[in-house]
């Protein structure tokens, strides 16, 4: 509907199923992939090859990009793909949980795995958050049990214990970026519509037993 008013629309991440070459809208994102592809080249290198992934992939378009790249990693490095390590939905009976809810949720994930694989890639920082109240509950330790990766490097990521290792995301240039495709749009509406990504960065933390940058 938005997209038939005749205006400028820009999308900062979208739902999945929306594409820009089917909306008229610029699309926002930042990259998703880049620095998943190095954190699971990085953990295979280490001998850490038994990587799971967390967060309800069809969410919106950068879970389910996180999560894909996460499967085209372990393929590219000869990994394997074990899914039960990769816990991508929720309750059945309840598709928008409470914080409480969705801790209890991966709580009982990861009780009823045999066993551990070396690594979470979460996909983003609030589940990684939530996965590792869960270890606790469990008496599961990070990073000596098992190692934890989030993404957006949110203050939350910095201050919890252990520090997240997790994936930045230049806030700053995101907003530059956006405003840039607003101006564009306004000034040139006949453009071809554009979708941008922005860097991000990879930051090691003591989740996977590191401190400051890779």
């Amino acid at each position: 509907m938005l997209c038939g008013l005749d205006i400028p629309i820009l999308f900062v991440d979208s739902p999945v199923p929306l594409s820009g070459n089917t909306l008229k809208a610029d699309f926002l994102s930042m990259d998703n992939e880049s620095n998943i592809f190095t954190f699971a080249r990085e953990m295979s290198r280490r001998g850490k090859k038994r990587i799971g992934f967390v967060g309800e992939f069809l969410h919106c378009r950068s879970f389910f990009e996180r999560y894909m790249v996460y499967r085209n990693s372990m393929y590219l490095f000869g990994l394997p793909i074990e899914e039960q390590f990769c816990i991508t939905q929720n309750r059945q009976d309840n598709t928008l949980l409470s914080t409480e809810e969705y801790q209890a949720y991966l709580t009982d994930c990861i009780r009823n795995l045999e066993e551990l694989p070396d690594v979470f890639i979460c996909a983003n920082d609030f589940v990684a958050i939530d996965l590792l109240h869960a270890f606790r509950t469990l008496e599961i330790s990070v990073p000596n049990d098992v190692y934890l990766c989030g993404f957006d490097d949110s203050p939350e990521s910095r201050i919890i214990t252990p520090p997240l290792t997790t994936i930045h995301i230049h806030s700053q240039v995101m907003g530059y970026s956006a405003v840039y495709l607003l101006l564009s749009r306004i000034s040139e509406p006949s453009l071809n519509y554009r979708s941008v990504r922005t860097e991000t960065t990879l930051i090691f933390r003591e989740s996977t037993e590191d401190g400051g940058n890779f």
